[in-house]
């Protein structure tokens, strides 16, 4: 019996994007069941968002469960309230599948910016498959509490410098007007992921972006090393102008200043058990599943 392929003959396009779509519909699979691989928490936040629905308005959040309110900031229960219609159709499949719209969207913009490199979209395929044929993804990539959302908008900006790259001259820093305006877009939507989970991220967020100008364009002179400095700091403070936002739209800005920057940010780097002790220690990864989150 002859095989299909030979080694040395590449797959076909067709049957790899065939295995796409195949993996992409086995994500919608007991999308609304409750015993679904999923983060242990996702249950609380569903709890928050239905309450706060419930009551009729968007700000304050509302919750039963003491000192599990402001854990996280509002868009992620805005995103619920939304898709169930203010409450009126409360599945887990409607509160679960913008999860994997945004999945959809990184995955549909990585396929775009490869073509745009190598000029085929086999290479494509096969990225979009490697992400979907992890386990994190399909674990963290279905639930309602998910990191599919930030990882799509703070995607952008790297996206915008990768697309830019394939043409080295369009590539180049500019200190233009039309240039700043730009990033200050970039800026906007990045605060947008930041609204889903902290404010804290816009400091890995920028770090990045930073890193993949000096990186990806053309060689710089010191001027655009800090022309570009200035643009990604820019970017940094409208993002957490938009993050801002929430203390200044929510009727008690004390309890979110004292729940989630005091408690759930800056307690986070406490010598005892936080990030930096557990990045800085020698436990291995089964450690830090245990770790208090």
């Amino acid at each position: 019996m002859t095989p299909v392929t030979s080694p040395s003959e590449p797959v076909n396009g067709r049957w790899l994007w065939g295995m796409v779509l195949a993996v992409g519909l086995l994500y919608f699979w007991g999308l609304d069941n409750i015993y679904m691989p999923s983060n242990g928490d996702e249950m609380v936040y569903a709890h928050i968002a239905r309450l706060t629905a419930q009551s009729g308005r968007w700000l304050p959040l509302v919750s039963e469960l003491n000192d599990m309110r402001n854990t996280k900031p509002p868009l992620l229960f805005w995103q619920s309230m939304v898709v169930s219609g203010g409450g009126a159709y409360w599945q887990l499949w409607w509160l679960r599948l913008p999860s994997l719209v945004y999945l959809g969207m990184v995955c549909a913009g990585m396929s775009l910016l490869l073509h745009r490199w190598l000029g085929e979209w086999r290479t494509a395929a096969w990225a979009v498959l490697c992400v979907l044929l992890c386990w994190g993804t399909f674990r963290y990539g279905r639930p309602y509490l998910t990191t599919a959302p930030e990882m799509f908008w703070y995607s952008l900006a790297p996206a915008y410098l990768c697309w830019r790259s394939a043409d080295p001259q369009h590539g180049a820093v500019r200190n233009t007007r039309s240039e700043w305006w730009i990033w200050s877009g970039l800026g906007l939507l990045t605060g947008i992921g930041l609204a889903y989970k902290s404010f804290a991220l816009v400091v890995p967020v920028a770090t990045g972006v930073w890193a993949m100008r000096l990186l990806l364009q053309p060689p710089l002179t010191r001027r655009d090393v800090w022309v570009s400095l200035a643009q990604t700091a820019w970017m940094s403070v409208l993002a957490v102008a938009v993050f801002a936002c929430w203390l200044l739209l929510d009727p008690q800005p004390q309890e979110v200043w004292r729940e989630f920057v005091q408690r759930e940010n800056a307690g986070k780097l406490n010598d005892n058990q936080g990030y930096w002790s557990w990045l800085l220690s020698w436990r291995g990864s089964g450690d830090y599943i245990t770790a208090p989150l």
